[in-house]
């Protein structure tokens, strides 16, 4: 595994792959390439306490968001998450007081624990049907959350493993494409 660095951000490569793993300018809204160098970009990390970013595009082909990565980025009220993601893993979203709408597109399969905790703005999530995982206390400490959106029936609902809880669990839809 190599690190480097491109511009504002640090890379590193494993298995012909590249992952980003660091942000370390102070633009507001943050465009990532789909490649560096020749290598697709799989992965996003390590943006942990970014103040100034606003707006985060990540671009597809991207299939992890890596633990903590976007954790306390304080300013963020805007992410574009790609439908070739597959995992979130824990933390990802945690400790996010401006952003209000998180969309995941069919194909994601696992949300780790205390993915979105403490997103105190948040106030509807769209959750694919493909999903066969979710960590707990994800979505703990969101007081203006008003709806979880899920695309499946309640059928899929009970196999999915979701530690939410009573307060998640009244405001669930079931049966809701994503808009």
């Amino acid at each position: 595994m190599s690190k480097e660095f491109s511009g504002d951000f640090q890379y590193k490569i494993v298995d012909n792959e590249a992952w980003v793993s660091g942000y370390y300018g102070d633009e507001r809204v943050i465009f990532v390439n789909d490649k560096y160098k020749n290598y697709p970009v799989v992965g996003i990390e390590g943006m942990i306490s970014n103040k100034t970013v606003t707006t985060f595009f990540v671009p597809d082909g991207v299939k992890v968001i890596g633990k903590n990565c976007f954790s306390f980025c304080e300013n963020l009220n805007h992410i574009r998450l790609p439908d070739t993601l597959v995992s979130i893993e824990s933390n990802t979203f945690s400790i996010l007081p401006s952003i209000q709408s998180i969309k995941l597109f069919e194909g994601v399969s696992k949300i780790g624990h205390n993915a979105f905790n403490s997103c105190k703005s948040l106030k509807t999530i769209y959750l694919p049907k493909s999903l066969d995982y979710i960590g707990y206390k994800v979505l703990e400490n969101c007081p203006a959350l008003e709806a979880v959106y899920y695309a499946g029936d309640e059928s899929d609902w009970r196999k999915i493993k979701a530690f939410f809880n009573e307060q998640v669990r009244k405001i669930v839809v079931l049966n809701h494409p994503a808009k």
